[in-house]
């Protein structure tokens, strides 16, 4: 179990390098809530919100990214993404947000 996961009580986390592969594991996962990096390679954190809000069960969203843009927070509002952490991440205040998000 990874550290993520044993911090969020969770008995499976998928973790992805790319938001493409995490695009693919909600396909044919239900989850409570995604947690995602803004910048990633070939799918960004944006693209992979557009693709969990078409899906039948949208979950909230979590983002996460080293240096917010005010046009990209702007943009995060328009997509409704639950709350936007900056790296470092406060692990304590993410494991609130994902148990409050999951109830």
């Amino acid at each position: 179990m990874s550290d993520c996961a044993a911090v969020l009580y969770c008995a499976a986390v998928p973790q992805v390098p790319v938001g493409v592969a995490a695009r693919e594991i909600l396909d044919h996962e239900s989850v409570e809530v995604v947690i995602t990096d803004l910048h990633m390679p070939r799918l960004d954190g944006f693209g992979l919100v557009d693709h969990v809000r078409a899906l039948p069960h949208p979950a909230p969203v979590v983002m996460i990214s080293g240096t917010w843009t005010a046009e990209e927070r702007a943009r995060a509002s328009e997509l409704g993404i639950a709350r936007l952490h900056s790296k470092p991440v406060d692990l304590a205040q993410l494991v609130r947000d994902v148990e409050e998000l999951g109830r």
